[in-house]
């Protein structure tokens, strides 16, 4: 996650390739797309995951699997929400349930598989 993200998504641009979720509407509206999505809880603050949000950002480039964030700091209740304990989690969610996640720092690998 680079220091200048205001918010908006993790290139900082409204355009990027990760979507910012920011109310509680829009997060059930993307857990419950039909097929797979991948949602990534941080904070600005938090060390790990700007050196997650790379490796994030390369894979929602990469990969057709939508992927969102949540910045819990700014949006408290989307963390609680999804039991969010640890920064940063990565969720995967298909067809509107949890299938798997993914707490603290991981590799461009182990993402991959999340989604396998």
């Amino acid at each position: 996650m680079s220091t200048e993200h205001n918010g908006e998504n993790g290139s900082g641009h409204a355009d990027g390739p990760i979507k910012p979720v920011s109310i509680a509407g829009e997060l059930a509206a993307s857990v419950a797309d039909p097929g797979r999505v991948i949602i990534l809880f941080y904070a600005e603050w938090c060390e790990p995951c700007r050196t997650i949000m790379p490796i994030v950002e390369q894979f929602a480039t990469d990969d057709p699997t939508p992927v969102f964030s949540v910045d819990v700091e700014s949006y408290p209740v989307l963390g609680e929400t999804a039991d969010v304990e640890r920064l940063p989690t990565i969720v995967r969610y298909a067809d509107g349930a949890e299938q798997d996640r993914i707490e603290g720092v991981c590799s461009a690998e182990e993402l991959a598989t999340l989604v396998i």
